[in-house]
C-alpha cells in the first residue's frame, strides 16, 4: 500500500524509499510498485497511487459525512448512517467515524473493544492500564484508554486525523484506511499484551 511506504533521511537530508523486508531479495521487475534503492539521483521514483485509491479524486474539499459515506461505499464497507457518525463493521468490531461537531477540524475513528471475561476471569484496572501503556508508548495510533463498565473491561482506541484544510476523495479513501487498519492491530495485540503482563 503506497500511502504506508516508509522513508528514511541520508546525512544531507535526502528522502529514500526502505524496501520491503517482503521483497527482499527478490527481481525488483517483479514489484514494479517497489522500485530498488539506489545512491543515485531517485527523482524518477514516486508515490503512485494503488489500484484501489486511484479511482478515488484529488480535489480538495470540505469534509463531509455525505463524503465519508460515498468512500465507505465505494470501497465496499457496510456502514450506517446516523446523524453525526457513520458506523462500519469490521471483523465483527464496530468502528465509529465522526467529526463532531459539524465544523470541528478534527475527524475520529472510534472503537471500543470489550475483552472476553472467560479469557480474562481475573483481570483488574491495572492489568488494562498497564496494557494501554505498553501499546501507547510502542505505538502512534490508535490511542488506548482503559475502560470499565459494569463487570465489562475494554478499551476505547481513537486515531484522529486533522482535516481543518478539507481533504480529498483519495485522502478520504486513505485515512478510513489508516483508520481501520491501525484499530484492527490494535484489537489483535492488546490481549496479548495483557496476557504477557499477567505471567
Amino acid at each position: 500500500m503506497p500511502e504506508w511506504t516508509s522513508f528514511t533521511f541520508d546525512d544531507e537530508g535526502k528522502a529514500s524509499r526502505i524496501p520491503d523486508p517482503d521483497s527482499s531479495g527478490s527481481d525488483s521487475s517483479e514489484h514494479p510498485s517497489s522500485p530498488a534503492l539506489s545512491s543515485e539521483d531517485d527523482s524518477s521514483h514516486s508515490l503512485s497511487a494503488d489500484e484501489i485509491a486511484a479511482k478515488w479524486g484529488t480535489d480538495v474539499e470540505p469534509l463531509t459525512l455525505d463524503r465519508i459515506e460515498a468512500v465507505l461505499e465505494g470501497d465496499g464497507f457496510p456502514h450506517t448512517r446516523h446523524e453525526f457518525a457513520i458506523v462500519t463493521v469490521v471483523n465483527n468490531l464496530q468502528i465509529r467515524l465522526h467529526q463532531e461537531p459539524a465544523d470541528s477540524p478534527w475527524f475520529q475513528c472510534e472503537a471500543r473493544p470489550v475483552l472476553s471475561s472467560d479469557s480474562f476471569p481475573e483481570l483488574g484496572m491495572e492489568e488494562l492500564i498497564q496494557a494501554a501503556n505498553t501499546w501507547n508508548t510502542e505505538h502512534l495510533q490508535p490511542k488506548a484508554t482503559p475502560v470499565h463498565m459494569d463487570s465489562l473491561y475494554g478499551f476505547t482506541l481513537t486515531t484522529p486525523f486533522f482535516v481543518g484544510a478539507g481533504m480529498s476523495d483519495r485522502q478520504i479513501h486513505a485515512m478510513i484506511r489508516r483508520g481501520v487498519t491501525v484499530t484492527v492491530q490494535a484489537v489483535l495485540e492488546l490481549p496479548k499484551i495483557v496476557t504477557q503482563l499477567k505471567k
